[in-house]
């Protein structure tokens, strides 16, 4: 059912990636990851992924720059994913354009359901329904 759904983790830690890509793999998603910032805007452009799992401390570049950065050219939905729970933080990344904003460690279940619902809503976003209207 998802294997069309393309999802791109930008995180630098080898052993979250592979606990996350086992979490999307299990759920039936296609998932691409990057270890740099650099190499996940590259993948982005290339691959057009349906959304976007971004951690904010990368080892060649901001988050933050990379989430400006795909901003400029793409309404893909961006949850990032950081150990960092600072209010601010939070607060700066939502304001620059990214769709949600979960702290590590965090649960798999709740993870799942968060990519789940903006998958939902941008696939509402892109195609709505029908309406039909009775007079």
């Amino acid at each position: 059912m998802n294997a069309r759904i393309r999802i791109l983790l930008i995180e630098d830690n080898k052993n979250t990636c592979s606990y996350i890509s086992a979490l999307l793999d299990k759920n039936g998603y296609t998932t691409t990851t990057a270890l740099t910032g650099r190499e996940g805007l590259s993948l982005a452009a290339s691959l057009c992924p349906n959304l976007i799992l971004l951690d904010l401390g990368l080892p060649d570049m901001d988050g933050f720059q990379v989430l400006e950065q795909l901003r400029g050219w793409s309404h893909v939905p961006i949850l990032i994913v950081s150990a960092c729970n600072e209010e601010q933080e939070k607060v700066a990344a939502l304001d620059l354009g990214a769709d949600d904003y979960i702290v590590k460690p965090f649960d798999l279940d709740e993870l799942a359901a968060r990519i789940a619902a903006h998958l939902r809503r941008e696939q509402r976003r892109i195609s709505p329904s029908n309406l039909r209207f009775f007079g």
